[in-house]
């Protein structure tokens, strides 16, 4: 693959993972609230990524 894997694949695995971490870190930590907004936040990153990468793989 080439330039979807730099500026599509690698996002999708960061934002993904940060998602993970932060919802984690929000059910162990007393201010879930800021956790879990920013595992939100993280998460729709995730899915902005994945429509992208489907609108990079199928332009039409």
């Amino acid at each position: 693959m080439g330039i979807e894997s730099i500026f599509i694949l690698y996002p999708i695995y960061i934002s993904a993972i940060l998602s993970i971490v932060f919802f984690v870190i929000g059910k162990k930590n007393k201010n879930k609230k800021l956790f879990y907004s920013l595992g939100s936040i993280a998460a729709l990153a995730t899915l902005f990524f994945l429509f992208a990468l489907l609108g990079v793989q199928n332009p039409n």
